[in-house]
């Protein structure tokens, strides 16, 4: 996750009522207790929200999720009970999150990878007994791993002209796998798997692509950026990027795949209003954890939830939020850093437990910030309602006319990026430009 804050400028637009509120649903990131969920469910339906996305059910590709000691049928009908009053109260959109949060097998370890597949295999089956609608493969955490130059993929004998087939290949078994016990399964990958991963990333992105396409899978494959997190220009940051991340898909997947995109497939933008961040690093770099505001919490590492205040005003996300569901087919989702979007009573805590800082108050504006989502509306600006029709009716603009955009680029890389540290390193193609140069790069030598 990498955060950035825009400086928020702000435009002149007009809001209209959204006539199809339901078009498009909000889901949220967050795992709230179970039953406290289940007690609380018209609360949820309240904030104007559409469903969950839980990390907290499978929690990693290696869980076997009907193990014994991990799930227990207790917590099996604990889960579909959840679901079920969600659903009674409108909130039925909820999805497993599978975090990939250790690295996977080697690509070519097929005993290895058979693992791997009958998880998620097993995984679906729990979804579609407990009453979720689908999985979200959560990739960013092993991100080292899925581009091309990392240290295994260039040992001697590697082979590493099978690498991208064989990426795909997975990509397809798991989603094969998923498919057999769920066929209507909705499938979300989270970050942006296919544009800024890595190509492996993408590779798994389209195997899973071919799978449902091939089975003419009714609930399709949804891809949720991050890094439209702390984007708070609503026409050059938030509309554009959905716009342009389904168009790029729709020019690059060839003609069967871009069909089936098209059909039932989307992009799910995602935001993180509430829920305050900042990275805490060491004196190289790396990242240590996330503090709050400083002027509250000063440098130390915060837990998550503890500032729960805002991380742009309640107005830039009116705004934001509007763009991402104009330019969203299906969904948007909320990213809830801790119990930033709830608040229990003492009682609630002692019985149900969570984190403590779900006794924390909410943002002196929650209400606010909540008013937008439940209150869905329109961009009343040409320009936006362009991009609108052009997601919807999968037609083609000129987004980047008039913006002063060089419409072709040089390129040099990739550089090395130790423990996340590389973007914070001036590299020397950016101390001067030489077209000719040769720069040492992360696997050797790399030219423009």
């Amino acid at each position: 996750m990498i955060l950035k804050r825009a400086v928020f400028t702000k435009l002149s637009m007009e809001f209209i009522e959204d006539p199809d509120p339901g078009r498009v649903k909000t889901l949220i990131f967050a795992t709230p207790p179970i039953e406290y969920v289940t007690e609380t469910a018209e609360m949820w339906s309240g904030l104007g929200l559409g469903g969950f996305i839980r990390s907290d059910v499978m929690t990693g590709w290696d869980c076997d999720v009907w193990a014994a000691g991990a799930t227990g049928s207790a917590r099996l009908d604990l889960l579909r009970g959840m679901n079920e009053e969600l659903a009674r109260a409108g909130v039925g959109d909820n999805v497993i999150s599978v975090p990939f949060s250790k690295h996977l097998p080697d690509w070519f370890d097929d005993g290895g990878w058979e693992t791997v597949v009958e998880n998620f295999r097993r995984g679906a089956k729990f979804a579609r007994e407990t009453r979720f609608v689908g999985m979200a493969l959560d990739m960013e955490y092993i991100e080292e791993t899925w581009g091309l130059h990392w240290g295994a993929y260039l040992e001697p004998g590697y082979p590493r002209e099978e690498l991208r087939d064989k990426a795909r290949l997975r990509g397809y078994q798991i989603q094969e796998a998923m498919l057999s016990e769920f066929p209507d399964m909705v499938t979300f990958q989270l970050p942006e798997t296919y544009s800024i991963m890595g190509e492996l990333s993408k590779d798994v992105f389209l195997g899973s692509l071919e799978a449902l396409a091939d089975a003419g899978a009714p609930g399709g494959m949804h891809i949720c950026p991050e890094c439209t997190y702390f984007q708070t220009s609503p026409d050059l940051m938030v509309a554009r990027y959905g716009y342009g991340l389904d168009r790029l898909l729709h020019d690059e997947l060839g003609p069967k795949l871009a069909r089936y995109w098209a059909q039932r497939c989307s992009v799910a933008l995602g935001l993180a209003p509430l829920g305050y961040l900042r990275p805490i690093r060491d004196e190289r770099g790396k990242r240590l954890g996330f503090g709050g505001r400083e002027e509250i919490f000063g440098n130390r590492i915060i837990k998550p939830g503890e500032d729960k205040g805002g991380n742009y005003s309640p107005e830039v996300f009116r705004g934001v939020y509007a763009a991402a569901r104009m330019t969203c087919r299906r969904y948007v989702w909320i990213y809830s850093h801790g119990p930033s979007w709830w608040r229990m009573t003492p009682e609630q805590y002692e019985t149900y437990g969570g984190p403590e800082t779900a006794l924390a108050p909410l943002a002196e504006d929650f209400e606010e910030y909540a008013g937008v989502i439940r209150r869905p509306e329109l961009i009343d600006r040409q320009d936006i309602k362009l991009m609108h029709r052009a997601v919807s009716e999968h037609k083609r603009i000129d987004v980047l006319g008039g913006l002063g955009m060089p419409p072709s680029w040089w390129v040099v890389g990739p550089f090395p990026n130790p423990e996340g540290r590389g973007y914070d390193c001036v590299h020397p193609p950016e101390r001067s430009v030489d077209l000719d140069g040769e720069y040492e790069g992360a696997a050797g030598r790399v030219r423009w």
